[in-house]
């Protein structure tokens, strides 16, 4: 720590060398010996240790440098430091949340100009929701800001309030032309099932759109989109593939797994923004991955998951047999071996018109030997559950 004194920067050195002194009175103690100094040593100092990962102690002093007697530009510098090291130097995306929910109510006394900056960050760093009433402030204090009106129809979006996204994008585009305004319009068009209004912002964008009085949807590429998952999950997100409808519309067909909105052949409502690539094999080009926004329209069906025990392991492809002989038999099966932190498992489909006791006597005839269970499914054909005397997977 060479911006420290010695006395300090051994203290530091302890820290990032394992002994982990309390790092509250040091931290207050580096906050006494910067009082006073110019903006650029804390500016130095956070440099450093962000380089040495010593984050918790950047956290704190962070913490205690932030207040409403600071200018707006470093203002603006210590809430973009404070929320992307946790956000990105830590990970951890809720902490990032709770941080920027905690310095909004300040950051919109500071007027619409800091709130419209800070709320573009958020939106950059995809915490739509945090960014809202920042990105609020900014359009409703600035109505002929093309930008304020654009990340407004962003928030909107997300939030799953299309009319009032479309009247965003339409204020954007009321002022310049804007391929992403256009694209988001469509989204919001097509949300609303204003079929004409979207025809119009695709073709406006060049794209081909087949002819049809009303919804023009037809069998497109294949994608993969990222779905939420259960807040109870393992993970946040689960990407499934699907079948591109349109431009804002995809029907899934995989099954999706941790009980997230929407589940297979439903029709989801798609962002056109990638979040990321998947590698379908090494000679072929990566395909972008889409977000989910809304669902659209539901195709019905439950869900079934056929588990093992808690901490049970099954050999690779032990269950892809039994898929194969469940979808023989009509019904649409997956094996998720492999896929996500949980134990292997299956997951089967049970159309809304079938009957529960066909799926179960299709299982038992194909099982064998397989130590998996469905207690749930046991309980749909009005059967005694087969339970093991250990817990199961949740997933």
């Amino acid at each position: 720590m060479s911006l420290l004194p010695p006395s300090l920067a051994a203290r530091v050195q302890a820290l990032s060398e394992g002994e982990r002194e309390a790092i509250e009175p040091l931290a207050e103690d580096i906050a006494s010996w910067l009082d006073g100094k110019p903006v650029d040593a804390l500016r130095a100092l956070l440099d450093e240790l962000r380089d040495e990962g010593l984050y918790p102690l950047s956290l704190r002093l962070l913490a205690t440098a932030w207040s409403e007697h600071l200018s707006d530009a470093m203002a603006g510098e210590i809430a973009e430091d404070w929320i992307g090291t946790l956000l990105h130097g830590l990970g951890d995306r809720e902490a990032a949340i709770d941080i920027a929910r905690h310095i909004t109510p300040d950051a919109l006394k500071r007027g619409a100009a800091f709130a419209g900056d800070l709320g573009d960050l958020l939106l950059e760093w995809q915490l739509f929701e945090v960014a809202t009433p920042l990105v609020e402030l900014a359009a409703s204090r600035n109505p002929g800001d093309a930008a304020a009106q654009f990340n407004l129809g962003v928030v909107r979006k997300w939030a799953g309030r299309f009319e009032e996204s479309a009247v965003a994008f339409r204020a954007v585009l009321a002022t310049r032309e804007d391929k992403a305004a256009q694209w988001n319009l469509g989204i919001a068009a097509t949300a609303q099932r204003d079929f004409r209004a979207a025809r119009e912002a695709w073709t406006r964008l060049g794209l081909r759109i087949p002819e049809s009085d009303g919804d023009f949807a037809a069998p497109g590429e294949r994608i993969p989109v990222r779905l939420p998952a259960s807040p109870d999950a393992p993970v946040v997100y689960e990407i499934v593939w699907a079948d591109r409808m349109c431009p804002a519309r995809a029907r899934l067909t995989g099954i999706p797994r941790y009980d997230g909105p929407c589940g297979l052949h439903d029709v989801v409502l798609i962002d056109g923004v990638s979040v990321g690539q998947v590698q379908t094999d090494k000679a072929g080009a990566p395909l972008e991955i889409l977000p989910y926004l809304a669902g659209f329209s539901r195709a019905g069906g439950r869900l079934f998951r056929l588990r093992p025990v808690e901490g049970a392991t099954l050999a690779t492809e032990a269950l892809s047999p039994l898929v194969a002989a469940l979808r023989a038999r009509g019904f649409a099966a997956i094996d998720w071996t492999g896929i996500g932190p949980s134990a292997a498992a299956i997951g089967v489909i049970l159309p809304d018109d079938a009957d529960a006791t066909k799926l179960h006597a299709a299982i038992e005839a194909e099982r064998g030997a397989l130590p998996l269970y469905c207690p749930e499914l046991d309980d749909a054909a009005g059967l005694p559950q087969r339970l093991p005397d250990r817990p199961l997977s949740r997933w």
